[in-house]
């Protein structure tokens, strides 16, 4: 009996031995730390207070995943000085390889005292292979102390949204749209059919701010349901969901005789205000209601009120507008276009037009900020263009933008100011680079933080950079002679490569 009892007991004890082999220890020495304020969430790197959190550097999908043996990859904070980073204080949060395969919402996101972030699974399969194709949705306090696994995943491709000041996070896994109290953990999908409650996808989605903005198919109208977009919005502040567009709405909730199907261009947050810009196509045989329209939510109040819907565009005006942005000064609105900036006040009324010559390659870019497919100047247009930032000053408006990975700006108005009558006059003014450092397009690419871009550098190996914009005034067709500065850790592995790679470039040029 009492041999019985020594085998059973060595068993459980064999069994507990394999479950804490195969359990990862996650445990560290916590890194001092200060409460601060949360400034660009999201992407490579986020800024905390007077430190920076960031990916330190591209590692893919398949990299080991070793808790506390992973140097590119992991999430590495540094302390800044004169707004610029300071290398010799970098130091490591989380020795876990922060992956996923989104490229626009994706990264590390800070809310509530912990980083949240997509990781790589370091389960094995039957054959003892890691599962590194499958992702773990997972947190870790600001000082590294504490990890909690949120959810786990059958593949990496989960997109991550947090604002600066959101409370809850949303994540997008297989097209539906889940929130993530930040307090308990608790997650809820937020696309639900208005038909039976079930569980539903998007239709399509974007982030701005502390909003979440996504379209449903109308499933309780069973005919016409691909007819009638609802719009939702949740706030990431209160957690509330409102349902802000629909066929219904815009109807006044009277009747349904006219259907709408509504699709969002772009949104911003400016004095408060959520300002949704949208495109509707009726269903009605002349398409009256057919154009672009914009809509400026109070984060207090989201009931649509016809009165008040801005319109630009209408059925018989042959424009597409790609993107919106919404001036600092006096409520102005760009509407960008193919080779087309259109000026409107806040009303809709239009100010200016301004046709670009793409052909004049170097003095006029082609604005069209689709991330559409990219071509020559030789086929008489400009490269697509990502829109970094508009700027605008007392005189002038400015954008910086990137095209085939250069970092440019142009100035695109000057401008007079006659009373309360501001006219903006088209600049004739070169484009000007400014940086053109080859990062890494494969995950989350760069990110600009008060005037820093960090990016992981395609030429060191994916490992962590910054290059600090000059000032406008600065900056001068010669300016792009600078390089980035390293900002992360660099393994052992890729220091031996990179030397070797260095020592090669050097034979090569003796000879």
């Amino acid at each position: 009996m009492k041999k019985r009892i020594i085998i059973l007991a060595i068993c459980v004890l064999m069994i507990a031995c394999l479950f804490v082999a195969c359990t990862e220890n996650t445990k560290q020495n916590a890194i001092p730390t200060e409460n601060g304020t949360v400034a660009d969430n999201g992407g490579m790197a986020v800024s905390y207070g007077n430190y920076v959190y960031f990916i330190n550097g591209f590692a893919g999908e398949s990299a080991l995943n070793t808790f506390g043996s992973v140097v590119r990859g992991a999430i590495c904070r540094v302390t800044l000085k004169n707004g610029v980073p300071d290398y010799k204080t970098v130091t490591t949060v989380v020795p876990k390889n922060v992956f996923g395969e989104d490229t626009t919402y994706g990264g590390i996101y800070i809310v509530d005292g912990y980083i949240y972030y997509n990781t790589t699974s370091v389960d094995k399969d039957s054959d003892l292979n890691y599962k590194t194709s499958q992702g773990v949705l997972c947190r870790t306090s600001l000082d590294g102390t504490k990890t909690d696994v949120i959810k786990e995943l059958d593949d990496n491709d989960i997109k991550i949204y947090a604002g600066d000041n959101s409370k809850y996070l949303v994540y997008v896994y297989d097209n539906a749209i889940y929130s993530l109290n930040s307090k308990t953990l608790e997650t809820k999908i937020l696309t639900k059919s208005k038909l039976d409650n079930s569980d539903n996808t998007a239709v399509a989605y974007t982030f701005v701010d502390d909003y979440a903005i996504f379209t449903m198919y109308n499933y309780a109208d069973t005919p016409n349901y691909s007819s009638d977009y609802l719009v939702y919005v949740y706030n990431l502040v209160t957690g509330e969901l409102s349902e802000v567009m629909s066929s219904d709405i815009y109807n006044g909730n009277t009747d349904r005789k006219v259907l709408y199907t509504t699709t969002i261009v772009s949104a911003n947050v400016t004095n408060d205000k959520l300002n949704i810009f949208y495109s509707k196509k009726d269903n009605t045989p002349n398409q009256a209601n057919t154009g672009y329209y914009s809509y400026s939510f109070s984060a207090n109040d989201m009931t649509f009120d016809a009165s008040k819907e801005v319109r630009y565009s209408y059925e018989n005006e042959i424009v597409t507008y790609t993107n919106f942005y919404t001036l600092d000064n006096n409520g102005y609105v760009l509407a960008y276009g193919n080779n087309v900036i259109d000026v409107y006040l806040a009303d809709g009324t239009q100010l200016e037009k301004t046709s670009y010559d793409a052909v004049n390659e170097g003095k006029y870019v082609n604005f069209d900020f689709s991330a559409a497919s990219s071509s020559s100047s030789s086929d008489n247009s400009s490269s697509s263009i990502t829109l970094i930032d508009v700027i605008e000053t007392a005189e002038e408006v400015y954008v910086n933008f990137i095209s085939n990975s250069i970092f440019s700006y142009v100035k695109l108005f000057n401008k007079s100011t006659s009373g309360n009558i501001t006219t903006y006059i088209p600049a004739d003014e070169n484009k000007i680079d400014f940086f053109s450092g080859k990062y890494n397009t494969s995950y989350v690419s760069y990110d600009v933080i008060d005037n820093v871009i960090y990016y992981f550098n395609d030429d060191m190996e994916d490992n962590a950079y910054y290059y600090a914009i000059p000032t406008l005034s600065e900056i001068t067709p010669d300016t792009d002679i600078a390089t980035g500065k390293i900002l992360g850790i660099i393994s052992e592995q890729d220091l031996i490569t990179l030397i070797g790679e260095e020592q090669t470039e050097t034979k090569t040029e003796t000879k």
